[in-house]
């Protein structure tokens, strides 16, 4: 097992390359020759910080990334040296192009330059390495011109974790810590700056794990996760095989800094293994009548979303293919009439239909099997309210009435409420349920969003749809998971109407909340008026029920 984690600072000079090798008329290679950096009080700040680890060096298939003076990054190889501290890296850059102002290590597609903004240097969700100990810190080096030396410099941190009794069949090992982004693309203004790094901010959205996968069957192994400069708010460790099943689990949940040239060294650990596991994605999406904009294209572009977000249970709102006043598609048939044919396009094989007074039903499908509870209609409702079981699961779906602006609209929301409420959550005959959901466009805005509303903050009435729903239905996952950021699920950011509800049997197993953006929701032309709603509820039974999974530090000793 290696020793040399790091890839300590180098001297890079530029050197003519006369290779006996296959080279492309319209391209030139190019050498780089590394070496140590020299600068001794600066040896000193780097052995001090990694520790009794001793020299460091370049290895086999290393690679780094070379920006030319197009704006293009280019790959550059590990020729020779390998196990060394001077090593020489190859590649080509076109004719009549020269490489100029920054070097990055490791390689990767995502580096890139803007000559206002700098460098945006990419620390990616998901590594591969086939070898045990395999590192890859972040560095970076500038230059002015191509001949310059060069000097790589530390721009993130790693965290060593060594990870004992591995299972037969692990393949990857993921990262979290929540709050934390820890990958994604990182400005770096001033490349020549000795402190340049990629900072971590918060998040709570998105980039928030790295994933190292691994192949062979050795029951120990050394891993190197990449971070930016980062105070972790706790931590987990996760161990999945090749089906994306849980295998074990540590969380640390004591404060972690791992500052630039840093290396946070992790006291080997045993993962706690899974009995059970039941991961779930949830997505509740508000689809526009029917996805009316997609459906001349045969529905193939909301299809393709769907299917790139893979939900397990898909609720939708407005589940209708035609407008009452202008109708549309081949036999305007209504999605009702044909829900089953577009849920099996994206692989589920279950569907509800609720009642839709309004033309307007809510439907679920599903990978798993759907009981009907209870198909709820009556005077008071504009849309009905769907009750079903999956998984055990008690799921709750429905669309409240749509006027707003109104003390009348509200009133006719909490009617809806109530009796929704009255007839499942609260009625006698479910009393031994605790698995509840909740979920759908309520229409109706929290009161804890009430500054992201200026434009009728005076108006009492605003909330008490709302404050009936919360008092009443458990937690807000959305609002709650993400410390209360304001995330808008209509276009451009103006509400927050859609919810996501979960009892408090469900609650502690929502890993995530949150709206997706992306380039098919954000297309109000295209898609939907609304944002769609993903939680993701995961279940580990653990092998050791007490303190199963906490790895914790002495607060006195700052021992694990």
């Amino acid at each position: 097992m290696l020793k040399r984690l790091l890839f300590i600072s180098a001297l890079i000079s530029v050197v003519s390359c006369s290779m006996d090798m296959d080279v492309h008329p319209t391209m030139r290679m190019v050498s780089f020759k590394a070496n140590l950096e020299e600068d001794e009080s600066q040896m000193q700040e780097l052995k001090a910080s990694v520790g009794e680890q001793g020299v460091l060096s370049w290895q086999e298939g290393d690679k780094i990334a070379v920006l030319d003076d197009s704006g293009t990054f280019r790959e550059f190889t590990l020729t020779e040296g390998a196990g060394t501290t001077a090593a020489t890296f190859a590649g080509l850059i076109p004719e009549g192009r020269t490489t100029t102002t920054v070097a990055v290590f490791p390689w990767n597609g995502g580096h890139s330059w803007s000559s206002s903004t700098g460098l945006s240097l990419s620390l990616p969700a998901e590594y591969a390495v086939e070898d045990s100990g395999k590192a890859l810190m972040p560095m970076i080096a500038s230059f002015q011109k191509e001949g310059d030396p060069l000097h790589f410099r530390y721009a993130g941190g790693l965290m060593q974790l060594t990870i004992r009794d591995i299972p037969s069949g692990a393949n990857a090992i993921r990262l979290s810590s929540r709050g934390n982004r820890l990958s994604g693309s990182f400005t770096i203004a001033d490349v020549t700056s000795a402190d340049a790094s990629a900072v971590s901010e918060s998040t709570v959205e998105a980039d928030t794990t790295v994933t190292v996968n691994f192949s062979g069957n050795a029951s120990e192994m050394k891993f190197f996760f990449p971070l930016p400069a980062v105070c972790l708010n706790g931590f987990t460790i996760d161990l999945y095989n090749a089906s994306g099943t849980l295998l074990g689990r540590k969380h640390a949940p004591a404060t972690q800094s791992v500052s630039r040239g840093y290396l946070l060294q992790m006291p080997a650990v045993s993962l706690t293994p899974v009995l059970e596991y039941k991961k779930l994605k949830f997505i509740e999406y508000n689809i526009l009548q029917g996805m009316k904009n997609d459906y001349p294209n045969n529905m193939d572009n909301f299809v393709a979303w769907v299917n790139l977000r893979k939900p397990d249970i898909f609720v939708i709102c407005e589940g209708r293919t035609y407008d009452n006043d202008n109708p549309i598609g081949n036999g305007n048939r209504p999605m009702p009439d044909h829900i089953s044919e577009l849920a099996a396009r994206w692989g589920h094989s279950y569907t509800r239909v609720g009642a839709g007074k309004g033309g307007n039903p809510v439907i679920v499908t599903s990978r798993f099997p759907i009981t009907l509870v209870q198909n709820i209609t009556d005077a008071v409702y504009t849309n009905g309210a769907l009750h079903i079981r999956i998984e055990g699961f008690d799921i709750v779906a429905t669309h409240c009435y749509y006027s707003h602006d109104s003390e009348a609209g509200e009133q006719k929301r909490i009617a809806e409420m109530e009796a929704t409420t009255d007839a499942t959550i609260n009625n006698p005959a479910y009393a031994g349920i605790e698995n509840w959901i909740l979920t759908g466009d309520l229409n109706s805005y929290w009161k804890e969003d009430k500054e992201h509303y200026i434009w009728h903050t005076e108006r009492d009435y605003d909330w008490i749809v709302q404050d009936y729903v919360h008092a009443h239905w458990g937690h807000d996952v959305l609002y709650e998971k993400n410390n209360g950021a304001w995330m808008p699920t209509m276009d451009h950011g103006h509400s927050r109407i859609d919810y996501f509800f979960a009892s408090d049997a469900v609650y502690p197993f929502i890993v995530e909340a949150r709206v997706l953006h992306d380039s098919f929701t954000d297309n109000t032309s295209g898609a939907s008026d609304h944002r769609p709603l993903q939680v993701i509820y995961e279940r580990a039974v653990f092998s050791e029920e007490q303190n199963a999974g906490i790895w914790d530090m002495n607060p006195v000793t700052g021992e694990w």
